[in-house]
């Protein structure tokens, strides 16, 4: 269960700490144990205060203008739009990532694996668009992008939204995934969208450490975990 609490003074905070108490008392009466407040990124006051009442930053939403990356070429690296016949690695890589979520300090379930006609399906569907990264015509990163993000601001004729991002580990740490990621804002742009959104687990350090140098976080999903025995005896 989730509610967002707007940028605010110390009297609308406040409100929202009483709605949140008198909500909790109605959910964990009917069971209901996760709770998730979603926070303005720049709401300091209300960050701190949710985190003193025992809510903890899970996943932060975050946006950028497709304004080039100005950053070194990367040498030997291609980059251009993926088609049905990359099903086979954009497969790969996307268990890859799920693999990733499912380890320590992660620990996100992993419900894979995906196979490569769930991919093809993503194609014909229209819902998904993929990019990847090619060594010496081998591919070795991707990028996916859809038309609805997680949050309200995604949700915009302007706008489009990174769901999926993979890089083989050999060739990490040489720029690919920003160079995929600038050639991503070139092509958005030139067919009319301003903005790019991205959504990310805090607490996966490899997402927390890339994703802030090119976007913006604004908000951020914070959770409690009710412990169930309050409801019992």
């Amino acid at each position: 269960m989730s509610f967002c609490v707007e940028p605010s003074q110390n009297d609308t905070l406040k409100c929202s700490l009483s709605s949140h108490q008198a909500a909790a008392e109605i959910w964990v009466a009917d069971d209901v144990f996760s709770h998730c407040v979603i926070l303005y990124e720049h709401n300091v006051e209300a960050n701190y205060i949710f985190a003193q009442n025992g809510f903890g930053r899970r996943c932060v939403d975050a946006i950028r203008e497709t304004t080039p990356i100005i950053m070194p070429a990367c040498e030997g690296i291609n980059f251009r739009q993926a088609g049905k016949d990359d099903a086979e690695f954009l497969t790969m890589a996307a268990n890859g990532t799920g693999i990733h979520l499912s380890k320590s300090p992660i620990f996100m379930p992993y419900s894979g694996p995906d196979t490569t006609c769930d991919t093809i399906e993503g194609f014909e569907s229209g819902e998904y668009t993929y990019f990847i990264a090619l060594q010496n015509g081998c591919p070795v990163a991707y990028l996916c992008i859809k038309k609805n993000g997680e949050n309200f601001a995604s949700d915009d004729a302007s706008v489009m939204n990174i769901c999926g991002a993979y890089t083989l580990p050999e060739a990490r740490g040489r720029g690919v995934t920003a160079g995929l990621l600038s050639w991503l804002m070139d092509w958005l742009r030139e067919r009319g969208y301003s903005r790019c959104g991205v959504d990310y687990e805090c607490f996966n350090y490899t997402s927390r450490k890339f994703w802030p140098k090119y976007f913006t976080p604004y908000t951020n999903g914070a959770v409690r975990r009710i412990d169930e025995r309050i409801n019992k005896g």
